[in-house]
């Protein structure tokens, strides 16, 4: 019995028949090498001739039909291939549907996904070959996997956050080996790894170099989980590790990515107004959903008003471009939110725009002037 390494050849048992109507049948011994051959006690030639007068044997069947089929249960149960799972937005999981194969929509885990992709009848299904021959092969298989699972899932090779976590990984179809590649891609992290991470790697398509870049800027297992599951669009590696480097919650993070401010604009604005990164980056992050940009003549404009951490209402602030749309000389979107912010109600600032201001510095005079 080989060690199910790739290109490793792999012995198991099959039951013989030499009747289709037969329920059972001696058995011996099958091996499927690295190159897809077969090597069976069979005199396949003699086989095909008794098949050709008249007879039936199951090797032959299998050898001729279900080859490509036992070539991915091998690889299934070895956890040497992986199966395409993708986790949905609701958290559910699917695998690709197979024409002849009951599949159900969505699985409520990636272990569950996983043990439907590696099932006979789905093998069976994808590949046209009857699933009674595959099941057949199938229980040799799957007593030589589990003969070598048990040596490496009991070995201390992986560090995870939560108990059993090499045994419930595999059950997602994860190989210890690559468990130990996957770890080593965060060499930084010295916590244990949630298994969301390891399933997010395998999953989400995610480049290793972009979550070896970016965890260098919060080396944790929780943010370790998060990149591996960022979308596509946000795998910005550089951008990603220095904004997490300002110690932004990794909400913010993401805020500032879909906005388009880059970790140097956050940089030169916290240096203009000469408070900490970390705090300008917040309230860029604030202002970021309703399409606003504050300079840093805002930001210190907010602070002396003590509102630095104010979050415009991007309704009230669509209210007053629709109020100003016929101004020459309107303010911008940011303007208006900073002007809502120091104003502090619609109706004040809507007084200041009548009055003739059109900035927040303006509008903050006419107040005082009213006060």
């Amino acid at each position: 019995m080989s060690a199910l390494a790739p290109g490793c050849p792999l012995t198991f048992d099959v039951e013989c028949l030499t009747d289709r109507r037969a329920s059972r049948g001696a058995t011996h011994p099958m091996t499927v090498r690295g190159d897809g051959s077969v090597e069976s006690p069979h005199d396949m030639d003699a086989e095909r001739v008794a098949v050709a007068l008249g007879g039936y044997s199951s090797c032959l069947e299998l050898v001729n039909s279900g080859i490509p089929a036992l070539q991915e249960a091998i690889g299934l149960l070895s956890r040497r291939l992986r199966p395409p799972l993708r986790r949905r937005r609701d958290g559910r999981w699917s695998v690709p549907k197979v024409a002849q194969c009951a599949c159900p929509g969505s699985f409520s885990s990636a272990a569950r996904a996983a043990e439907h992709a590696r099932s006979p009848a789905h093998i069976a299904a994808h590949h046209a070959c009857p699933e009674r021959l595959l099941r057949n092969a199938l229980g040799g298989i799957e007593l030589a996997v589990a003969r070598l699972r048990d040596g490496d899932l009991s070995a201390d090779r992986v560090c995870i956050r939560e108990p059993a976590g090499i045994t419930r990984l595999w059950a997602a179809a994860l190989h210890p080996d690559d468990l130990v590649e996957m770890s080593a891609r965060v060499w930084q992290v010295t916590e244990p790894l949630p298994l969301s991470y390891f399933l997010g790697m395998a999953y989400n398509a995610v480049d290793a170099a972009f979550v070896e870049t970016a965890i260098e800027g919060r080396p944790d297992g929780d943010t370790a989980a998060w990149l591996a599951w960022l979308p596509a669009d946000l795998r910005r590696a550089e951008e990603c590790r220095a904004l997490l480097g300002f110690g932004l919650p990794r909400t913010n993070v993401v805020t500032l990515m879909e906005a388009g401010i880059p970790p140097g604009q956050v940089a030169s604005t916290a240096d203009e107004t000469g408070a900490p990164r970390d705090l300008v980056a917040r309230a860029l992050a604030l202002w970021a959903p309703a399409g606003c940009r504050p300079k840093a003549s805002d930001l210190r404009l907010l602070a002396e008003h003590g509102i630095p951490t104010y979050r415009p209402s991007a309704a009230a602030i669509d209210d007053l471009e629709r109020h100003t749309a016929d101004l020459p000389d309107a303010p911008t979107r940011t303007e208006l939110g900073v002007m809502l912010a120091v104003g502090g109600t619609r109706e004040a600032v809507v007084m200041g725009l009548a009055g003739g201001a059109r900035s927040a510095v303006e509008l903050v005079d006419k107040l005082e002037e009213q006060s």
